[in-house]
């Protein structure tokens, strides 16, 4: 037996953990394990957007270009929420006018709650913008997609149609929200010292944890609930599952709410860890967390929040050695390398 067949051999799981003891061992050799631990975080959010166009992709087959605008949407959508004021410029018409957020209309309005700069409005925000969100995604999906589908529409003219979607979803929010840049409300707190020379901000700390909470419970949804098993027999053969009772109809409305669900948090956790958004930061988060999903296998959900891991690192990373701006383009980077030397990527995807 070759090497390649020993290592072929080897657990997914356990080529994972040498893969991560790998590379933490050399963070900390070249000095740089604080970014590696914010991109293990940040990845961890970024999972959020990429296990959401994974199962997309695996039930219904094509790519959703719109998927950083939903994020984008998300984290909008809780900003009136919490906002102290807001200070609305529409693009089409002179008047502007102000208001104040619901949760500092109702007195709660504290920021800087512990060691974190936010308050807990943000996290009272996020399943009610996860709830709507996800009515948005059933609307366009009974009133877009599925007729498209209907129609014997190609997933390539489907994919095209989310583009227009992304476009319609940032010009409503340029024009609700105005184009300038929106900031939330925090108060400045000291890094947390985890020791090993690793410091991180408490936000993110928090942000990622609350992502790889979501991660683990779309896990458990997945495995072990009626909903998942349907959802795995539909991604597996949609006529068999048709056959067997499915309703896989029924199916990609509960995929769109899981996807539609994760990002609409991601938006809200990418938003309140940066402290601003613009309408047009779709693009922006549309390339890492494609690039997570072609890395880790497209249509594969594990592999996605894998490749959203070592994106994130990959991302941070690079600070230390060029300008910060240029991490989208270390992570295009990677989805292109990816793209060419091993299309399928890591962990093999939905052909």
């Amino acid at each position: 037996m070759n090497i390649k067949d020993k290592l072929t051999n080897i657990p997914t799981l356990i080529k994972i953990i040498i893969g991560f003891v790998i590379s933490i061992s050399i963070s900390f050799i070249l000095g740089v394990q604080d970014l590696y631990v914010h991109g293990m975080l940040l990845g961890s959010i970024f999972a959020l957007g990429a296990i959401g166009i994974t199962l997309l992709y695996a039930i219904v087959n094509f790519a959703h270009v719109a998927h950083g605008d939903f994020m984008t949407l998300g984290a909008f959508i809780a900003f009136p929420l919490v906002a102290s004021v807001i200070n609305v410029e529409y693009v089409s018409y002179a008047n502007d006018f102000s208001f104040t957020g619901l949760f500092p209309l109702l007195g709660l309005d504290k920021v800087g709650i512990g060691p974190f700069t936010f308050g807990y409005s943000i996290l009272i925000a996020i399943p009610i913008t996860m709830i709507i969100l996800a009515l948005v995604a059933v609307v366009l999906e009974i009133l877009v997609y599925r007729k498209l589908r209907s129609r014997g529409s190609s997933d390539v003219m489907i994919a095209m149609a989310s583009f227009g979607v992304a476009i319609l979803l940032r010009g409503a929010i340029s024009t609700i929200f105005g184009t300038q840049i929106r900031s939330y409300d925090r108060v400045s707190k000291p890094f947390l010292k985890l020791g090993w020379g690793i410091d991180v901000p408490p936000d993110l700390l928090f942000l990622g944890f609350v992502a790889l909470i979501l991660c683990l419970l779309t896990h458990y949804i997945l495995q072990y609930t009626k909903i998942g098993k349907s959802m795995r027999a539909t991604s597996d053969n949609p006529d068999l599952a048709m056959v067997t009772g499915i309703n896989v109809n029924k199916v990609i409305i509960n995929t769109w709410i899981i996807a539609a669900g994760l990002a609409a948090c991601a938006g809200i956790l990418i938003a309140v860890g940066s402290a601003q958004m613009v309408p047009q930061m779709g693009w922006k988060l549309l390339i890492p967390i494609f690039a997570a999903v072609v890395l880790g296998g497209v249509g594969n959900a594990y592999g996605a929040f894998i490749g959203a891991i070592i994106i994130g690192i990959a991302m941070e990373v690079s600070t230390e050695y060029m300008n910060p701006a240029y991490k989208l383009g270390v992570a295009f980077t990677i989805m292109l390398l990816v793209l060419t030397i091993k299309p399928r990527g890591l962990f093999g995807g939905k052909n």
